[in-house]
């Protein structure tokens, strides 16, 4: 009887420790989804300068552009560029006041990573001088406030995963004197 109670016991307390591990886990991936979890444009710097050639050609600049233009998120200058002798009319582009919300950095920012569950993980395991897991998890993508009435989805595949559902993806968390923290 004492052998079933001491069984019973170290069971309770490995499922209590899974149950502290996933709530750790989440706290972990919630904060490093916060930090990283913005989903954006890749614009590296401004101002962006278009040409009519690109419009023309419907490059995928002049048509994040245009739709940025409608979205009423970048203000437009007509100008030229070029040396004295030769000069090229472009479009220049710079972010309006309603696009600093969404920003990162030169970057703007149509959704965001949240996290719905965790999955499962693999460990804690040691890895050398400190403890690792490797954590399953899935999130959904939360579209920024602009970006539901855009045009912009149209060019970007990534954009349609907003509402189709929860993704799943993995990380490795690393043990840190703070806690678990995305590696």
């Amino acid at each position: 009887m004492k052998k079933h109670i001491a069984v019973l016991t170290v069971s309770m307390l490995a499922l209590a420790s899974c149950d502290n591990y996933k709530s750790d886990f989440k706290k972990a991936i919630s904060k490093g989804l916060e930090a990283t979890g913005g989903l954006c444009l890749g614009i590296k710097s401004w101002p962006i300068d278009v040409t009519i050639l690109e419009f023309k050609s419907r490059s995928l600049r002049a048509m994040t552009i245009a739709n940025l233009t409608i979205d009423g998120l970048v203000n437009v200058e007509e100008t030229s560029i070029g040396t004295s002798g030769w000069r090229m009319p472009v479009s220049r582009y710079t972010p309006s006041e309603k696009a600093r919300p969404f920003m990162n950095g030169p970057d703007i920012c149509w959704g965001r990573k949240e996290l719905t569950e965790v999955v499962k993980w693999d460990g804690p395991m040691n890895n050398g001088d400190y403890r690792e897991a490797v954590v399953t998890y899935k999130y959904d993508v939360r579209p920024m406030t602009w970006i539901i009435t855009s045009g912009l989805p149209l060019y970007y595949p990534e954009m349609r995963k907003m509402g189709a559902g929860s993704q799943q993806a993995r990380t490795t968390l690393k043990l840190s004197s703070a806690g678990w923290e995305v590696k």
